[in-house]
C-alpha cells in the first residue's frame, strides 16, 4: 500500500498545482488545498479523479478517492 499511497499523492499535488492550487497540509491519506478561485478547485478535482481512475493499480487494485470542496474563505 505503501507505494501506492506514494502515487495517490503525487496525483493529488499534481492536480492541485496543475490548476494554480496549493497543498497547505497532508493528512496521511488525504490533503488540503487552497485556490484563487471555486472554478479552478473544481477542475482540480476532476483532473484529480480522472487521473486517479487511469492509473493502473497493480496490486492494490483501483483506489477509489472521496473529494469535498469548500467554496467559502479560508480560513474560516
Amino acid at each position: 500500500m505503501k507505494p501506492a499511497l506514494a502515487r495517490h499523492d503525487a496525483i493529488l499535488r499534481s492536480a492541485v498545482e496543475g490548476w494554480d492550487g496549493q497543498v497547505i497540509k497532508t493528512t496521511g491519506d488525504g490533503l488540503t488545498a487552497v485556490f484563487s478561485s471555486v472554478t479552478a478547485a473544481v477542475q482540480a478535482c476532476i483532473a484529480a479523479q480522472r487521473s486517479l481512475s487511469e492509473e493502473p493499480w497493480a496490486d492494490t487494485g483501483d483506489l477509489r478517492v472521496r473529494m469535498g470542496l469548500h467554496s467559502g474563505p479560508w480560513p474560516h
